[in-house]
C-alpha cells in the first residue's frame, strides 16, 4: 500500500503544479506622443495671416515662431484676433532648442488613449488672452477650452490643456488628417504694441497597449516547426496522454499493488479513486486547453 500511496501523492503534486502556476499574460505597454508637428498649418484674423505661422518647416523648431499680438488697432477700435491652426499630426516632429529630434511613436489601431492635451510653447516675453480648441471634421466645428488671461513670463513655457474629456478618443481620431488645433489670441489697443511668440501648437498625448512584438530571432521560417520546434514537447497533449492512460491502468495498478502488498481494501478503493479522479482531470484539462 505503500507504493500506491507514493504514487497517488506524487500525481496530486504534478497537478497542483499545473493548476498553481500561471499561464503566460500579456503585459501593458505605455508610451507618450512627443509633440508632433502638423503637416498643415494655417493662419488669419484682423490683419491676415500670422507672420511666421504659414511656414510649415521654421514652425517645427525652437526659436522659428508665429507672432501673436502687437497689431495696431485704429481709435475706436476694442481689439483684433489673430488665429493659428494646425492640422494632420501624422508625421514630422517638433524639436526643442537643441535641435534634437525626438520619437513621436504613433499608437497602434489598439492602443487605449489615457489622456490627450493641447500642447503650447511659448518663447520669454508675453502670453495674450487665447482660447484653444480642437475640430474633428477638417474644422467644420469646433470644442473651445477656458478662455486664458494674458501675463508676462520671463522663460521658456510650456502650457498643457487636457482637453481628454473632449471626445472618446481613439487612435484613428488622433491619426486623422481631420483632426485640428487651434488658437485664438485677442490683442488690444496699447502703446507700445505688445509682442507674443509661440513656438508651437500642437498635440500631446498618452495611450497604453500590449507589449510590441519582439524581433524574430529565429533562423528559420516561422510557418516551419523547426528543428528546436520539432524537440519541444507539447504539454497539453503529454497531460492528455497522461490522463487517458492514467484512468485506463490507475484500477489494474491498484488491484496489483493491493495484492502483492496487503492492507485494508477500503483504503486501496479509495486510493484508485483518487488515482483516477486525478488522472481525469488531466484529461480534462488538456481538452479544454486545446
Amino acid at each position: 500500500m505503500k507504493h500506491l500511496s507514493s504514487v497517488v501523492v506524487i500525481i496530486g503534486i504534478v497537478t497542483s503544479l499545473v493548476i498553481i502556476i500561471p499561464g503566460s499574460t500579456q503585459a501593458t505597454y505605455y508610451d507618450a506622443v512627443n509633440v508632433p508637428g502638423g503637416r498643415t498649418i494655417t493662419s488669419g484674423g484682423t490683419a491676415g495671416a500670422v507672420p511666421g505661422a504659414i511656414n510649415v518647416g521654421d514652425f517645427l523648431y525652437a526659436h522659428e515662431v508665429a507672432t501673436l499680438g502687437g497689431i495696431p488697432l485704429p481709435p475706436g477700435y476694442g481689439y483684433a484676433t489673430q488665429w493659428i491652426q494646425t492640422r494632420d499630426f501624422t508625421s514630422g516632429v517638433w524639436t526643442d532648442e537643441f535641435h534634437t529630434a525626438r520619437n513621436i511613436s504613433l499608437p497602434p489601431d489598439t492602443a487605449t488613449i489615457t489622456q490627450v492635451f493641447i500642447d503650447l510653447r511659448w518663447q520669454p516675453s508675453h502670453i495674450p488672452d487665447y482660447k484653444v480648441g480642437v475640430s474633428l471634421d477638417a474644422g467644420v466645428t469646433w470644442t473651445w477650452d477656458t478662455f486664458n488671461s494674458a501675463r508676462t513670463i520671463g522663460s521658456n513655457t510650456s502650457e498643457a490643456h487636457n482637453i481628454t474629456s473632449f471626445t472618446a478618443w481613439t487612435p484613428q481620431i488622433l491619426k486623422s488628417s481631420d483632426l485640428c488645433v487651434k488658437i485664438i489670441s485677442y490683442s488690444y489697443g496699447v502703446n507700445p504694441a505688445v509682442y507674443c511668440y509661440l513656438d508651437y501648437l500642437g498635440l500631446y498625448y498618452i495611450w497604453s497597449g500590449p507589449d510590441p512584438p519582439e524581433e524574430e530571432t529565429t533562423p528559420y521560417d516561422e510557418d516551419e516547426p523547426g528543428i528546436m520546434g520539432s524537440l519541444m514537447p507539447d504539454v497539453t497533449g503529454l497531460m492528455g496522454i497522461t490522463g487517458f492512460i492514467g484512468m485506463i491502468g490507475v484500477v489494474p495498478a491498484s488491484i496489483w499493488l493491493f495484492r502483492r502488498d496487503g492492507g485494508s481494501k477500503i483504503h486501496a478503493g479509495v486510493m484508485a479513486l483518487i488515482g483516477f479522479t486525478v488522472c481525469f482531470g488531466f484529461f480534462l484539462a488538456s481538452i479544454q486547453g486545446g
